[in-house]
């Protein structure tokens, strides 16, 4: 009964629960790299048997919403239970269903309305997860069927329409909307994201991205030939077993990655599927004989020894399945269960020998908890735990390398362990190296190396770079040029780093981290969120006050500042050449902050922030804003609309603001809509009751001009701004 009650429900839900708004993904106004999985419905085929016209048929047209709080996982489970199918609306970051023998199809409608010029985008959709068996796309064609694009691992690597790791697909050029289907099967973990590019978008990546790998494969080859390299000198067997260890991991995550199937056997589909299972039993063979060797496990801990010797025999058997052709499920399954019992085995074997009071067994315990805190991250952002980014996918990556390098110093510390001259030169070298590091810190932001991905200064290398969000903060003294030419060029030093030492605390404060120092400019990063940029913003403003009670009492005249805050993307890394390299931020977002600094100069005012940071901050908030113009800056074709925030201006300025704001709103509306002669008597009672805010004034004077010399009818209340 309860069963049928069930089913029921859900055929209601169905029904109920259809035709939900359109998610239409609008290509003329698409960014660079769109997500898609907020765009996508999906539908299980437990049976695999469903076929295009089926899923595009009317019996498959409608899409079923996730209730509040339930995730479409557990909808698409809950339908597959009771031998429904249907398109269940996505709601995932990251579309995955761990080990699965179903089919997926996921639709997306694509909307385009421009037709295809010298400046019209192409579009490619990448399925990031190299070791899918079968990625299938439908397009629609003109002819009311649809054209079918293949690839995945289950195919020669040269039957792809890119020579790139992941499966790619060229969206054919179309106008109006399109419905596109994609079917997924894979016999290991069916892991789906999906991104949309621009061509230009996708190739850029793409190359930023083989940096980064080539970068990474290339330390590993290094540490290869450096421990081979050791081994010869010393004859210690530890180092071929960390060799093999090493090689056989690189291996395995070419192939995981997809650049073995590229690269090394892109005619081999046979051996691309085996090979996985291989290279990880073989790395973890290595890794358990490694560990018996360097723990001196025989004599530390007798039976842990035998257990390892286990998991060694057992290891080689997964390596040895592969070859005998298992499969690829199985296969995939085995190598999590050996993958995850050698990473256990090896930290406890680690922490056991360290409390018997063995030295060495330090360096081995932090390289192996660092690597398996990246296998457990991992696991977390396939599991839509952890939200996926560019540090939580290389984390397994970036925590074998950390690994590499600390087990390389344990090799080198356990065999120089009884020469204690060694020793007291090491620790003296490793000294100089933390105070080089740490004065190197007061130069280099330390937020900037996290966001890089980074442990210290020494691992940034040319061409390192990051894309994010952040708000930018543009600030400068008023007038400096003219108060410096009054002081000496010791006093103008003075000066600065007085004013400097006072704004900096207060941007660390807030979460934020200086860029540069330019001059009396500072430029500050916030990479968390724009309310933490315009807080920043008020306390500067209001430690001017403080500093300026200061000067006062010393004599000296007040000085000003203005503030600029606007909030986008931005290129973080590293430029220059091998000799000097220097950190920089690159986009139109640092222009745009800067620009909105400098017209705090036209307005008089302290802070502007643009439209961007002001639709960013969270509902509720208390700060004080008001709309002040919407102008079109030098080098930026769209207009944009920017607000004054005057939390930090003095009590009778800001109270001043308060009383006007209702009747400065309305004035600002009839300004846009052209309607100058009100708007002008509004401002100039405005101005007569409350003189000491200039915007009154200003406004009084440009609806002058306007009715002076009248726009015209394309007039939006648009200002022209053309200074820097």
């Amino acid at each position: 009964m309860a069963r049928l009650l069930i089913s029921i429900a859900i055929l209601l839900a169905t029904f109920s629960a259809v035709n939900p708004e359109d998610r239409v993904l609008d290509l003329h106004d698409a960014a660079e790299r769109v997500d898609m999985s907020t765009f996508l419905d999906i539908l299980e085929d437990p049976q695999a048997a469903l076929t295009i016209e089926n899923v595009a048929s009317a019996a498959y047209a409608t899409t079923i919403v996730p209730e509040p709080g339930q995730k479409s996982i557990d909808l698409i489970r809950k339908l597959k239970s009771q031998n429904q199918k249907a398109f269940v609306q996505n709601n995932m970051r990251r579309p995955t269903f761990g080990f699965s023998s179903s089919a997926y199809w996921l639709r997306i409608k694509l909307k385009n309305i421009k037709s295809l010029g010298p400046t019209e985008r192409q579009w490619l959709i990448e399925a990031g997860y190299p070791s899918l068996d079968y990625v299938h796309i439908y397009v629609p064609d003109e002819q009311g069927g649809y054209m079918k694009f293949e690839s995945g691992d289950k195919y020669l690597f040269d039957s792809r329409q890119f020579n790139f790791r992941n499966p790619v697909f060229r969206i054919p050029h179309f106008t109006g909307e399109k419905q596109i289907y994609i079917r997924i099967q894979t016999s290991g973990t069916a892991d789906m994201p999906l991104t949309l590019y621009s061509y230009s978008g996708f190739t850029s990546r793409a190359v930023n991205e083989q940096y980064g790998y080539g970068l990474y494969f290339g330390i590993m080859i290094a540490m290869v030939l450096y421990n081979l390299f050791i081994f010869v000198s010393t004859r210690d067997t530890g180092y071929i077993h960390y060799v093999g260890f090493i090689f056989c991991n690189t291996l395995f995550q070419m192939n995981l990655r997809g650049f073995a199937f590229q690269y090394l056997w892109p005619e081999n589909i046979w051996w691309a599927h085996q090979s996985a299972g291989f290279f990880l039993g073989t790395f973890a063979a290595f890794g358990a004989q490694f560990t018996r060797h360097f723990l001196n496990t025989k004599e530390i801990a007798p039976v842990l020894d035998k257990v390892l010797l286990g998991l060694l025999v057992l290891e080689i058997a997964i390596a040895g399945a592969s070859l005998l052709g298992f499969s690829h499920e199985f296969m995939s399954r085995a190598m999590v269960i050996g993958g995850g019992l050698f990473a256990i085995l090896a930290a406890i074997t680690g922490y056991r020998c360290f409390f018997k009071g063995y030295r060495p067994a330090r360096y081995f315990n932090i390289a192996f908890t660092i690597y398996f805190a990246a296998g457990v991250l991992q696991v977390l952002v396939r599991a839509s735990i952890v939200p996926f980014t560019f540090f939580t996918e290389q984390a397994e990556q970036m925590g074998f390398a950390i690994q590499v390098i600390l087990l390389s110093l344990g090799l080198a510390d356990r065999i120089n362990i009884m020469k204690r001259e060694k020793e007291i030169a090491q620790a003296e070298m490793l000294e100089s190296r933390r105070v080089m590091l740490q004065s190197f810190s007061r130069f280099v932001p330390r937020q900037f190396l996290t966001l890089l991905g980074r442990e210290s200064i020494v691992d940034v290398g040319l061409g390192d770079s990051v894309e994010k969000d952040f708000t930018v903060l543009f600030t400068d003294i008023r007038s400096f040029t003219s108060l410096s030419e009054k002081m000496t060029a010791e006093e103008n030093f003075r000066f600065l780093n007085s004013f400097l030492k006072r704004m900096g605390p207060v941007i660390h404060k807030n979460n934020g981290f200086i860029d540069k120092f330019m001059g009396d400019a500072i430029m500050a990063l916030f990479p968390e969120s724009p309310k933490q940029a315009l807080e920043a913003a008020i306390d500067m403003r209001r430690e001017l006050d403080g500093y300026n009670l200061h000067r006062q009492r010393e004599g000296r005249e007040e000085i000003n500042i203005g503030i600029g805050l606007h909030t986008g993307h931005l290129m973080l890394g590293t430029v220059g050449s091998e000799a000097r390299l220097d950190t920089t931020v690159i986009g139109d977002t640092v222009n745009l902050a800067s620009r909105l600094e400098s017209l705090t100069k036209t307005f008089r005012i302290s802070v502007l922030v643009s439209q961007a940071v002001y639709q960013r901050l969270p509902e509720g908030h208390n700060f004080k804003l008001r709309e002040i113009d919407t102008v079109r800056v030098k080098g930026r074709s769209e207009p944009v609309i920017i607000y004054e925030a005057y939390d930090g201006d003095p009590e009778p300025l800001r109270q001043q603001k308060d009383d006007a704001f209702d009747d400065f709103v309305e004035g600002l509306r009839l300004y846009k809509q052209g309607d100058f002669h009100e708007a002008m008597r509004i401002f100039e009672s405005l101005a007569a009751k409350f003189p000491d805010d200039a915007a009154h004034a200003m406004y009084v004077r440009r609806c002058q001009k306007l009715l002076a010399e009248p726009p015209g009818s394309g007039w939006r209340g648009v200002s022209r701004m053309v200074m820097k």
